[in-house]
């Protein structure tokens, strides 16, 4: 089984469940790896701050998110578990 290195979501999901609540459900069991949000509404960019995340508003190149994720797969600092905090983008 391989552990999960990062998480991207969308803030907006159709039904009850948000990004914001989705990312917290996934920080409850991994802590230190970030998460990578993306959003086409301005108010959420409110909590873009959060520790370890990066935010992408929408519309984004495909090639951002590739190259964010490529950034997190050969710079991730060892840290319990995986990665350290990241700096929101």
């Amino acid at each position: 089984m391989r552990n999960i290195d990062w998480l991207f979501t969308d803030i907006r999901l159709p039904g009850v469940i948000d990004g914001w609540r989705v990312a917290d459900e996934f920080r409850l069991t991994h802590p230190f790896r970030p998460v990578v949000y993306a959003t086409a509404y301005a108010p959420e960019q409110a909590r873009q701050q959060l520790h370890g995340s990066y935010f992408f508003r929408k519309p984004y190149r495909p090639e951002q998110i590739v190259a964010a994720f490529r950034r997190l797969s050969t710079d991730m600092p060892a840290g319990p578990g995986g990665a350290e905090a990241w700096p929101a983008a």
